[in-house]
């Protein structure tokens, strides 16, 4: 029986911690969400990532620009894929924006 609630709570989600922040989030750049809480929109910087700015292009190999900013912001927007994002906040950014470890359908 011990085995058996064992098993269980593993697979249960863990519970969000009273400071987290959590909702459906909009992304705004490859390294930026707008997360909407009860308090109204959090902007949140991803802790330990820096990606192109959504305008900005950059030069492949050959020398070519791209949209890398887009691109940037468009696999983040894949890696969400609409569920609700969970965030722990860690710092606050120059820019006043939360710096924080967010995780969406059990991805970091």
């Amino acid at each position: 029986m011990l085995r058996l609630c064992l098993l269980v709570a593993l697979t249960l989600p863990i519970p969000a911690r009273a400071g987290d922040l959590r909702g459906p989030a909009r992304v705004v750049d490859g390294d930026t969400l707008g997360l909407a809480t009860p308090g109204g929109e959090a902007i949140i910087r991803l802790h330990g990532i820096d990606a192109p700015e959504r305008a900005q292009t950059c030069l492949d190999a050959t020398g070519a620009a791209r949209r890398c900013g887009d691109e940037a912001a468009a696999a983040l927007t894949a890696l969400i894929g609409g569920a609700v994002v969970t965030c722990q906040p860690l710092d606050m950014d120059r820019h006043d924006r939360i710096v924080a470890r967010c995780q969406a359908a059990g991805r970091d």
